[in-house]
């Protein structure tokens, strides 16, 4: 009896093909390690040393690992005898043509693993760093923070150290009541969720684009509030603009 494969085994195998570009997206547990396990190893039978092949990942562990999963296919592709099962041969083939390289360019892959350049992106940055100090204007390698938290706040006390010399952070804290606490939180909570409002000041020379991009976030935001609004709202509002006509 055939072994019976699943229903994206044709897409899963082309995939893998390191002369073409792909997006994979898939849930949990579905195979995207051995996907990308095996399209490394593919990978490895076309270059010229490990080190041209890069593989960024989140987190420490799944780095780990993925290196871990590619040196236990390497390692099988050095028997002789190919497993029963059909996806774990494809990556048997993949793994000997890997070898043939390695022998080809004496690489010694496996005696020398860290030759796989499989990194988490902060590990990634360090290392351009680390090629690049003078273009980088650091004096020595930046460390990784697990918790960022510290240093945006640092950032923003230093920026509320300003206020005497720039109108703008003057503005701000006014804006704050002159909560100094207050202010220090929201522009620490700022800087961790600059991702989203980062796009928003790619021309932050140009007063009228920022101007713009804030007159469209406060629509949007109005937008949402009117949509959850009571039917009618506006007439039974209507009394009370006229007594706050009256006050002013």
């Amino acid at each position: 009896m055939s072994e019976k494969q699943p229903n994206d085994a044709a897409i899963r195998l082309q995939a893998t093909d390191p002369t073409h570009s792909f997006l994979v997206q898939a849930p949990a547990g579905s195979g995207k390690t051995e996907l990308l396990t095996d399209r490394i190893l593919a990978l490895l039978s076309t270059v010229k040393r490990p080190e041209d092949i890069i593989a960024i990942t989140f987190t420490r562990k799944a780095a780990a690992e993925m290196h871990e999963r590619v040196l236990e296919k390497l390692s099988k592709g050095l028997s002789d005898t190919p497993p029963v099962a059909e996806h774990e041969r494809r990556s048997w083939d993949m793994a000997r043509k890997a070898l043939e390289r390695d022998r080809e360019f004496d690489w010694n892959i496996l005696q020398y693993p860290a030759r796989l350049a499989i990194r988490t992106i902060d590990s990634f940055c360090a290392s351009l760093v680390r090629a690049m100090p003078w273009m980088s204007s650091m004096g020595g390698l930046p460390g990784i923070a697990e918790d960022a938290r510290p240093h945006y706040l640092a950032a923003a006390s230093a920026t509320i150290e300003l206020a005497g010399e720039c109108p703008e952070v003057k503005r701000l804290l006014t804006h704050m009541d002159l909560d100094v606490s207050a202010t220090r939180d929201a522009l620490a909570d700022m800087l961790s969720q600059r991702d989203q409002w980062l796009p928003h000041l790619e021309r932050s020379d140009d007063h009228s684009a920022l101007e713009d991009n804030l007159l469209e976030a406060i629509e949007q935001d109005l937008a949402k509030l009117l949509a959850v609004m009571p039917e009618h709202w506006a007439e039974q509002l209507a009394p009370l603009a006229h007594f706050a006509a009256g006050i002013g």
